[in-house]
């Protein structure tokens, strides 16, 4: 800003540069607004005054630094706000991207454990199945031939003796073999699961 003070008897000479147009922040709207300020600064002086006296253009050149001052201020708090706005505008976009892909990470926990629970649903069910098959077919055999529970071969020898046991279908190592490829199973995918969660990106 550039300003002459003349000599007693001239008129006062107050200039002001070109100003460029810069957003201002509007409190009603979500976004910056843009605006221009005017190209030719006028201050609040009638249009006839002319400081004549000292004084008088001692007052005069307070008060164009005054509002020149004011009018730096008022453009560097635009600026300040508009910022402001911008960074958070951005942060409001990182927290949505991470909160998608939060969401995306538990629903596909939600499907593998779904998934598990549906394999170890079906693998009892049918170790259930098998046992009910294997004990009503044990208990019509018995209950048809009870009388040769025990029996004598004498082909073999007189004092020899052969008893009949019930065997299940599905053994002891056969259940623990299957509960071991279960966990198996399971530890591989969670495996997997936590691989794939913590890939970057």
């Amino acid at each position: 800003m550039k300003y002459a003070l003349s000599e007693p008897g001239s008129t006062l000479e107050l200039t002001a540069p070109t100003s460029i147009s810069r957003p201002v922040f509007d409190q009603r709207a979500t976004g910056p607004v843009a605006t221009t300020y005017s190209s030719t600064y006028k201050p609040s002086f009638p249009s006839n005054f002319s400081p004549r006296s000292r004084v008088e253009q001692y007052w005069a050149a307070r008060a164009l630094s005054a509002e020149t001052l004011l009018s730096a201020k008022t453009e560097h708090l635009v600026e300040v706000k508009n910022l402001t706005y911008t960074g958070d505008v951005r942060r409001a976009k990182e927290i949505a991207e991470l909160t998608r892909a939060h969401n995306e990470r538990l629903a596909r926990l939600e499907k593998l454990i779904i998934v598990l629970l549906g394999f170890i649903a079906v693998f009892f069910g049918t170790i259930l199945i098998a046992y009910l098959d294997a004990s009503s077919s044990s208990l019509r055999s018995t209950s048809n031939r009870h009388s040769w529970a025990h029996f004598t071969i004498p082909i073999l020898s007189p004092f020899a003796s052969v008893v009949e046991q019930e065997v299940s279908v599905i053994g002891t190592r056969t259940i623990i073999a299957g509960l071991l490829m279960l966990a198996c199973l399971a530890y591989a995918m969670f495996r997997y699961w936590l691989a794939k969660r913590t890939q970057p990106g």
